[in-house]
């Protein structure tokens, strides 16, 4: 399975047109929730308390995060298939690492 994150739209729509390949971080705001969303691309500015950075990589037409495949027991993938949310570890690199799967109310997908 394949992940589509709404911070890749948002960040993808921000980059310059003529970048095919293009690795750098994406600013983003933490919720009360801890639900992502994107501010922008990371320029050296302050990270506020509720802001963290995230690495990404442009290859082609497409936003990669360390995480965009998920791997799943063969015969589970419908379990899957209305995720909304997942929950990730980010290390000191700034690289995703994807926990586990959450639906639209948040509830973990087991």
């Amino acid at each position: 399975m394949e992940l589509n994150f709404e911070i890749s739209r948002a960040l993808f729509q921000s980059l310059p047109k003529n970048k095919t390949i293009h690795d750098g971080l994406v600013l983003i705001n933490l919720d009360t929730r801890r639900v992502a969303s994107f501010v922008s691309i990371y320029a050296n500015q302050k990270l506020e308390k509720h802001q963290m950075l995230l690495q990404y990589r442009i290859r082609g037409e497409k936003v990669k995060f360390v995480t965009n495949p998920f791997f799943f027991q063969e015969g589970t993938g419908k379990l899957y298939e209305n995720a909304k949310f997942g929950k990730f570890k980010v290390n000191d690199k700034h690289e995703l690492l994807l926990t586990s799967l959450y639906n639209k109310n948040l509830i973990e997908i087991k």
